[in-house]
C-alpha cells in the first residue's frame, strides 16, 4: 500500500489567507474534498497524512506550514486540493471553467501522467471540462507555486473547479470530485 500527503490549500475560512471566494468558498469546499479523499484512501488500505494548515496565518505562513508537514513524510505523492477563480461567470454561460492540475517537474513523465489521470477522472465523475489548452488539463508551468517547488515528494496541485462560475457550481460535488481524485491517483 502507498503513502500520501493530502491537504487543502489555504487557511480555514475567516482565518487569514482562506483562498478564493465566489459562488463557492475555496477553503470550505477544498476541506470537504480533502476529508473525503483521505477517508477513501484509508478505506483502501493506504496511509494518508493530512497536511492541511488549520491556523490563522498569512498566505506565506500557511504555505510554509503545509510544506513543513508534507516534508515530514516520505510519500508517493503530495496532493494539494484547491478551487480556481477568474471566470467571473456568475450567471452561467453554458460552459464550465473546469479542472486543471499543476506539476513542478515537466520532465517527470510519471507525475505528468498521474496528474492527467486525476484530471480526467474528476471530469468523468463530475461532468466538468478540462480547463485550458495545456496537455489534457495539466499545466506544467507550476514552477512559481511554493508547494510544488518546496515539497520533497512528487506533488500535484489540483484546481477542482472555479468558485466564480455558475456552471461549475451546478456540477459541484465534493463526493464526486474526491472519487475522481482517488480513482485517478490509484490508476
Amino acid at each position: 500500500m502507498a503513502k500520501y500527503n493530502v491537504h487543502a490549500g489555504h487557511c480555514p475560512d475567516g482565518k487569514g489567507a482562506s483562498g478564493a471566494v465566489g459562488l463557492l468558498k475555496e477553503s470550505t469546499e477544498a476541506r470537504k474534498v480533502k476529508n473525503l479523499v483521505i477517508k477513501k484512501l484509508k478505506q483502501k488500505g493506504h496511509t494518508v497524512y493530512d497536511c492541511t494548515c488549520d491556523v490563522k496565518t498569512t498566505q506565506s505562513g500557511c504555505l510554509v506550514k503545509i510544506v513543513d508537514k508534507c516534508n515530514k513524510h516520505k510519500v508517493s505523492y503530495d496532493i494539494s486540493i484547491h478551487l480556481n477563480s477568474g471566470r467571473n461567470d456568475r450567471k452561467g454561460d453554458g460552459k464550465t471553467g473546469g479542472v486543471e492540475a499543476w506539476i513542478y517537474d515537466t520532465a517527470n513523465a510519471t507525475t505528468k501522467k498521474k496528474a492527467q489521470s486525476i484530471v480526467k477522472a474528476i471530469c468523468k465523475e463530475t461532468g466538468l471540462s478540462v480547463h485550458g489548452t495545456a496537455v489534457k488539463g495539466c499545466k506544467q508551468q507550476g514552477v512559481s507555486l511554493y508547494v510544488l517547488r518546496k515539497t520533497k515528494s512528487k506533488a500535484i496541485l489540483i484546481e477542482c473547479a472555479f468558485v466564480d462560475d455558475a456552471d461549475d457550481k451546478k456540477l459541484w460535488s465534493p463526493e464526486k470530485v474526491a472519487n475522481g481524485i482517488v480513482k485517478g491517483l490509484l490508476q
